[in-house]
């Protein structure tokens, strides 16, 4: 009996998720690239060029196998029409999602690119069915960027970084110094000196030269 429940709760969990997928996809894209899913892609994969529309620390991380990195920001018009010269190329443009993909796609059919489509869900849902992401080494790896705590939560079936990769030290420069570790100027010599914010937070700061100003 508690199998069966587990079952229809993995079901439900996996329909849950796919109808909020719809809907989040549905308020954030315009629908002005079409869409593929990644079972479409996964089937013809050799058939398409993949462009990846994320940052270059997210596609450091992990990436389809032989996608070209494109960017978001710092996308190039310029670069892409040197790189891909048939503008009736296939093309399958992703992201983490299929939300910034759209807007590089936008920008690919106003260059004259007629041939283009947005990965569904982008390469958080391609992760999540199963299929291989590759490292900067191009080996398979169960990493991906999750990009933030918001978009990350999409994301179920990989180790997440980005956000969540972040470490505060525990008390800062000053237990740093204060422990005898050594702290360098802007000429990274080493030096005794440590700003001490003001006096309030300063008195947490014993084993350095204090400067307030």
């Amino acid at each position: 009996m508690r199998f069966f429940i587990n079952i229809l709760f993995f079901i439900t969990f996996i329909s849950y998720s796919q109808d909020s997928l719809n809907n989040l996809l549905e308020r954030s894209t315009k629908h002005s690239i079409p869409f593929i899913s990644v079972e479409q892609l996964k089937a013809h994969q050799q058939n398409f060029l993949l462009l990846d529309a994320r940052e270059w620390e997210e596609f450091h991380i992990s990436h389809l196998q032989n996608a070209l990195w494109v960017g978001y920001k710092n996308f190039s018009a310029e670069e892409i029409q040197q790189q891909i010269k048939n503008k009736e190329t296939p093309i399958v443009v992703y992201c983490s999602l299929g939300i910034r993909s759209e807007k590089i796609g936008e920008q690919l059919k106003k260059l004259g690119y007629n041939n283009i489509q947005n990965l569904y869900g982008g390469i958080f849902e391609w992760k999540n069915k199963g299929y291989p992401v590759f490292n900067n080494q191009e080996q398979i790896t169960e990493k991906v960027h999750a990009f933030n705590k918001r978009w990350g939560k999409w994301l179920h079936n990989a180790e997440k970084l980005g956000y969540n990769n972040i470490q505060n030290l525990y008390g800062g420069i000053f237990e740093w110094k204060n422990k005898g570790y050594p702290v360098f100027n802007n000429q990274e010599q080493i030096t005794e000196k440590v700003h001490a914010f003001n006096k309030r937070w300063g008195k947490w700061l014993h084993n350095a030269e204090k400067v307030y100003e």
